[in-house]
C-alpha cells in the first residue's frame, strides 16, 4: 500500500524539484517564476475550478451531512492552527492565519482523488467530488475573511466587510468558482470549442503551480529549516487531527454512510496542497512556512495515508 501511494506522491516532488533546480541553476530567473505563479493563480487554476464546477452534477452528489462533517472538522483545524501559530510561534495574528490555512486546505484534488480511487475504487469518488466542489470556495472564503478581519480589525465593521467582499470578488480563484456555480445552476450552454480551450488551460494549472512553488523555494532555502517546528505542527494537525475529527463527527454527530465517511476521512488526511502556498503568497505572509509544510506534509502523507486507509477499512 505504501509503495503504491508513493507512486502517486513522488511525481509531485519531481515537479517541485524541477522548478527548484531550474531556478537554482539560472535556467529561469525568479522574476520568470513569479510570472508562472501569476499565470497559475490568475488564469489556469481559475479555469480548473470553473470547468469542474460547471460539469459537476450537483443533484446526484450533494450531501449536506457529508459537507458538515468534513468542513466542521476542517474549520476546527483552521482555528487550532491559528491559535498554536499565534501563541507558540509568531505572536502575530495575520502571520498566523496562513498556518491555519495550511491546516485547513488538504490536497483534495491532486492527492485525495487518486488515493481514494486506489483505496476504495472509482465508484467511491462521488463523495470526493462533492467535497472538492465546495473545497476551494469554502477555504478561500474562510481564509480571506479571517485575513482581512485581522488586517482591518480596528476599522469600522462595514468597511471591513466591504474590504472582504472586494478581496473575494477580485480574487481570480473565487471568480472562477462563482462563475462555475452560476453556469452550472443556470444550465447556460458553453460551446465545445470553448470548453476544450478551458480544459487545456485547466490541465496546466496544478503542474505549473507546483513547478513555480519549487522555484519560489530557492528564495527561502535558508529559512526552510527554521520553519521545521511550524511545519511539524501543521503536519500533526492536517494529517492526524483533522481526519480524527472527521471520524468523530461523521460517526457520532452527522451519522453519514460508511462510504461517505471513508471518502471524507481520506480527503481530510491529505497534506496541504499548493493552494496553501498560493494563499500565503497572495498576502506575502509566512510564505516559507507554507512552502516547507507542503513539502514535509506531502512526504509524511505517504505513511499517514496508509495508516488512515487501514483504519477505515
Amino acid at each position: 500500500m505504501i509503495q503504491t501511494i508513493a507512486t502517486i506522491i513522488i511525481p509531485v516532488f519531481i515537479i517541485i524539484a524541477l522548478g527548484y533546480s531550474a531556478t537554482l541553476f539560472k535556467f529561469l530567473e525568479i522574476s520568470e517564476i513569479q510570472i508562472l505563479t501569476k499565470f497559475a493563480q490568475n488564469i489556469a487554476l481559475p479555469c480548473l475550478l470553473f470547468i469542474n464546477l460547471y460539469k459537476l452534477d450537483l443533484n446526484s452528489v450533494f450531501s449536506l451531512n457529508l459537507l458538515l462533517t468534513f468542513y466542521l472538522s476542517a474549520s476546527i483545524s483552521f482555528v487550532i492552527g491559528i491559535l498554536i501559530g499565534y501563541y507558540f510561534f509568531l505572536k502575530n495574528l495575520a502571520n498566523s492565519i496562513p498556518i491555519g490555512f495550511c491546516c485547513l486546505f488538504s490536497n483534495s484534488l491532486l492527492l485525495g482523488l487518486p488515493i481514494t480511487e486506489l483505496a476504495l475504487g472509482t465508484e467511491a469518488l462521488e463523495s470526493n467530488f462533492i467535497i472538492v466542489a465546495f473545497h476551494a470556495p469554502f477555504c478561500y472564503l474562510l481564509g480571506i475573511s479571517a485575513m482581512e478581519i485581522s488586517i482591518n480589525g480596528n476599522k469600522n465593521l462595514l468597511i471591513a466587510c466591504k474590504k472582504i467582499l472586494k478581496s473575494i470578488l477580485s480574487n481570480a480563484l473565487t471568480v472562477g468558482i462563482i462563475l462555475g456555480f452560476l453556469f452550472n445552476v443556470s444550465h447556460i450552454p458553453i460551446p465545445y470549442f470553448l470548453t476544450d480551450a478551458l480544459n487545456l488551460l485547466a490541465k496546466a494549472g496544478i503542474p505549473i503551480a507546483l513547478f513555480a512553488l519549487g522555484g519560489i523555494l530557492t528564495q527561502y532555502k535558508e529559512k526552510l529549516i527554521n520553519s521545521l517546528p511550524q511545519s511539524i505542527m501543521i503536519a500533526c494537525i492536517s494529517l492526524f487531527i483533522q481526519p480524527l475529527l472527521t471520524v468523530y463527527f461523521g460517526k457520532n454527530i452527522f451519522t453519514i454512510s460508511e462510504e461517505e465517511l471513508k471518502s471524507a476521512v481520506i480527503t481530510a488526511a491529505m497534506a496541504p496542497g499548493v493552494n496553501a502556498f498560493i494563499f500565503s503568497n497572495m498576502y506575502k505572509r509566512s510564505i516559507e512556512i507554507a512552502a516547507s509544510s507542503v513539502i514535509l506534509c506531502t512526504a509524511i502523507s505517504i505513511f499517514s495515508s496508509a495508516f488512515w486507509i487501514t483504519y477505515i477499512s
